[in-house]
């Protein structure tokens, strides 16, 4: 997550050596079972890529990372990450309805909510961030956030746990 970190911090050179220096760029021509675990990390760097107008390879890359998450929804993944990352690559791709899609299916996975302090930074998003269907899925998010933390203290409660928020 440095190259990220780095390039949320606004860094976008930085952020590209430090892809660069991981080979990030041939992990989507690779079998690597880190693939599905880096693959935001790839995203980010199709998404820096195309900032600094480098638009031939990051157009290769964005192919092949849909391919990637079409193959892994092909083959029965379904959880929130797996359809965030269809987000991010159809994002990239310009393919705003699928995109939208995605997320709202993300939404609605069995293992939602997920963070969205990563999801309203991501560069990757840009290019459907301010569309109200994208919008109208924040507070949805927000409110399984809200009643999925209201259970803590119920659940830790019975384990005989006290649960203490920050």
């Amino acid at each position: 997550m440095t190259g990220r970190s780095v390039a949320w911090a606004g860094l976008v050179d930085e952020a590209l050596a430090l892809y660069r220096a991981e080979s990030i760029d041939r992990l989507l021509d690779s079998d690597s079972p880190y693939k599905a675990i880096m693959l935001d990390d790839a995203l980010t760097f199709i998404a820096l890529l195309r900032q600094r107008g480098e638009t031939a390879e990051a157009d290769r890359l964005v192919d092949k990372a849909v391919e990637y998450s079409e193959t892994h929804r092909r083959y029965g993944g379904r959880a929130a990450v797996i359809r965030l990352h269809a987000t991010r690559a159809y994002a990239l791709a310009g393919r705003r309805d699928e995109a939208l899609e995605q997320f709202a299916l993300a939404v609605n996975a069995m293992d939602s909510p997920f963070p969205l302090d990563p999801i309203e930074r991501d560069l990757t998003l840009v290019s459907i961030r301010d569309d109200p269907r994208f919008q109208s899925q924040l507070p949805v998010v927000r409110d399984r956030q809200a009643r999925a933390q209201a259970r803590l203290s119920a659940t830790f409660a019975r384990h005989g746990l006290t649960w203490s928020p920050p």
